[in-house]
């Protein structure tokens, strides 16, 4: 891609931006909330894209900060719209905005979201100076290919 130099992460947030738009994210993989959870919906691995983070501190959710019982390492994803022990539930939800022992939290999927959208994909576009259609054939490309997908960041995004 003929990025503008230094706008690597733009075009990075506008291709996201595209497939989150267009639900073209791998759903089954993001709501799985441990290796457990990934094992029982044929994933290899989990990320954290459920747990659910503080919106006071900016850090994700422990069981004891949300009435819970658990440890401190003990993270909180939301279940059904309720408050659960990430290993108690195999699967959790995605998208979450909620309040937890008077804590307001959401999900890390749903601030990722939230921060995706900041900018419409012409914005996106015009930082990186890359047309929307190529941006756009290059979503569809990337979610297409699935988990064969590659990203190499050898470069621009781990400069800054």
């Amino acid at each position: 891609m003929p990025v503008k130099p230094g706008t690597d992460a733009a075009l990075a947030l506008a291709i996201a931006r595209w497939m989150i738009d267009n639900k073209q994210y791998d759903a089954n993989f993001l709501r799985n909330t441990s290796q457990t959870g990934a094992n029982a919906h044929g994933e290899t691995s989990w990320c954290n894209a459920t747990y659910l983070v503080r919106l006071d501190n900016k850090t994700l959710l422990r069981a004891p900060d949300a009435g819970l019982n658990g440890t401190k390492d003990d993270f909180v994803v939301a279940s059904n719209g309720t408050s659960v022990v990430y290993n108690s539930v195999e699967q959790a939800d995605l998208e979450a905005d909620l309040v937890v022992n008077s804590i307001p939290c959401k999900s890390v999927f749903t601030l990722y979201r939230e921060r995706v959208q900041e900018k419409t994909l012409a914005e996106y576009a015009n930082i990186c100076d890359i047309d929307v259609g190529l941006i756009t054939q290059i979503a569809r490309d990337f979610a297409a290919a699935g988990k064969g997908a590659v990203s190499d960041h050898y470069r621009g995004p781990v400069q800054h």
